[in-house]
């Protein structure tokens, strides 16, 4: 199972992931995992709202930037939202997490 951050926030109950599409949406508006030193501020803005792009994706920006500003342990958070992306990233050039390897779709060449 991949990893996942969960909580619940004003009756509603949230979980944070990243897939594919998440992660092609958040690079396709301009992230960028190697701002981290030079924009942190807004790195980590950007990869907690991305978290939230696989399960709620029409939860508006503010209310996600309220939601950050109530973490506890924010440096963990950031750790575990960057493993949580990593994660992701490896998952398109392995086959690590993909469940039952034997449905992958074998390939080959003409040479």
């Amino acid at each position: 199972m991949a990893k996942q951050i969960r909580f619940k926030y004003e009756d509603t109950d949230y979980t944070l992931e990243f897939n594919r599409r998440a992660v092609r949406d958040m690079e396709a508006a301009g992230f960028d995992i190697s701002a981290v030193d030079r924009k942190p501020l807004t790195f980590m803005s950007t990869l907690f709202a991305g978290a939230f792009k696989m399960h709620h994706r029409f939860v508006k920006a503010n209310k996600i930037d309220e939601m950050q500003g109530l973490f506890a342990d924010k440096d963990k958070l950031v750790e575990r939202l960057m493993e949580m992306y990593t994660e992701t990233l490896d998952s398109v050039s392995n086959n690590s997490g993909d469940g039952d390897k034997e449905n992958l779709i074998a390939w080959s060449t003409n040479d």
